[in-house]
């Protein structure tokens, strides 16, 4: 019997991986699954599976974290991390140097169609690799072609291993039913477009599963000479941010960093908040000026973009700009409707078709608060446009 641990905070994904890893038809595996690092470390060291494909940024504990206490305990498993971007392999690669027993797959931008057979044949190829080189046997015995798209089962599927009879809750990524979507109709208090240039401004994006990915492509995009500051809440745990923003720092004209706490916002910088903390925006004489801190999670997120659209009701930003993409849940949404009720707000949602997983954006379309839906990478320029640099 050869055990196989998938560890990933999205259920879409966990049954995507379940999927792949049943797609060869071989009898004698069995599949266990967790959503978060402190479960996956613990399922690791005490059942010692064959083979754990695990998320680079676990809740609780980051991937790292999970392999220094399998060195600890001396239980190294093969292991297979998976991010969201080729850009984001430093995290990985420090894990990865020198060890046998650990690669990286990158996840790719769609969880289906064409990417995703080429991300399943992947995560076999470099599953049955890790086998050979440390001596177990391999998945698969026959070649490792997927010949249909992955997690496109139409039949409810469960999650394996996992001790409970109820249904994985899988999120469709496609053919959501729009018709209660209000992204086009006629919302009160609707304002003028143009801002006066006098307008104090600021730009405030929520991302979080496929979000680094999301950012990586858009931040670069911004022009210049934005001139107001941006401020990011990406979910993401305690020590990948920082590195987040240096890497789009890297590739972008804006300077982007990981928030500080009194930190003054100045234009054309980018505000990452750290992971693991939350980021609210306070007022001091006239400046917007950033409040990290440590609070329990709200709504379970840490940082949370709810928190940060709050605190910005209370700061005397006249015009906003806020922009939802791709993620799980419904962070961000209510924040923008309080935000809408006492402030100028244009709100940018990635388009469907483009997230890895539609749930932020589909929160504040169906609510009726999104002035305009956009492809990933429409959305600088719709940013740049609201705010009169393009």
């Amino acid at each position: 019997m050869k055990k196989i641990l998938i560890a990933d905070d999205s259920a879409l994904m966990r049954k995507t991986l379940c999927d792949i890893i049943t797609s060869q038809q071989t009898e004698n595996i069995e599949i266990d699954t967790c959503m978060d690092g402190d479960n996956a470390c613990r399922k690791i060291i005490e059942n010692k599976p064959d083979l754990a494909i695990i998320d680079l940024y676990l809740p609780k504990m980051n991937a790292s974290e999970i392999v220094a206490q399998m060195q600890e305990y001396d239980t190294m498993v093969p292991m297979i991390l998976i991010g969201s971007s080729v850009i984001e392999d430093t995290d990985a690669g420090s894990l990865v140097a020198g060890m046998n027993e650990i690669t990286y797959v990158v996840r790719p931008f769609r969880i289906f169609g064409e990417q995703s057979v080429a991300f399943g044949e992947t995560i076999l190829r470099e599953a049955d690799a890790l086998m050979r080189r440390t001596g177990k046997k391999q998945i698969s015995e026959r070649p490792t072609t997927i010949s249909t798209p992955v997690a496109a089962s139409r039949t409810p599927a469960t999650s394996p291993g996992t001790g409970s009879s109820q249904p994985s809750r899988v999120l469709s990524v496609r053919n959501v039913d729009r018709s209660s979507t209000q992204v086009n109709q006629p919302r009160e208090q609707r304002t003028e477009r143009r801002v006066s240039s006098n307008a104090k401004r600021i730009v405030a994006i929520a991302s979080s599963t496929g979000g680094p990915q999301a950012l990586h492509r858009m931040i670069p995009m911004l022009p210049a000479n934005v001139g107001v500051p941006i401020v990011v809440v990406q979910h993401m745990p305690k020590g990948f941010t920082f590195s987040l923003a240096d890497r789009i720092n890297q590739s972008s004209k804006l300077r982007v960093k990981e928030a500080e706490d009194g930190e003054v916002l100045m234009p054309n910088v980018v505000y990452i908040a750290p992971g693991g903390r939350h980021l609210e925006i306070q007022d001091k004489n006239g400046r917007g000026v950033c409040h990290v801190y440590d609070a329990p999670p709200v709504n379970n997120l840490r940082p949370c973009a709810d928190v940060t659209y709050y605190s910005l009701a209370n700061c005397s930003y006249d015009n906003l700009v806020c922009v939802v993409l791709t993620g799980m849940g419904h962070d961000g949404s209510d924040g923008i409707g309080r935000l809408k009720r006492s402030r100028r707000v244009h709100v940018i949602s990635q388009s469907q078709e483009t997230c890895v997983v539609y749930g932020m954006p589909k929160g504040v379309d169906q609510r009726g608060l999104t002035d305009e839906s956009v492809p990933i990478d429409k959305i600088a320029d719709a940013i740049a446009k609201e705010l009169g640099v393009k």
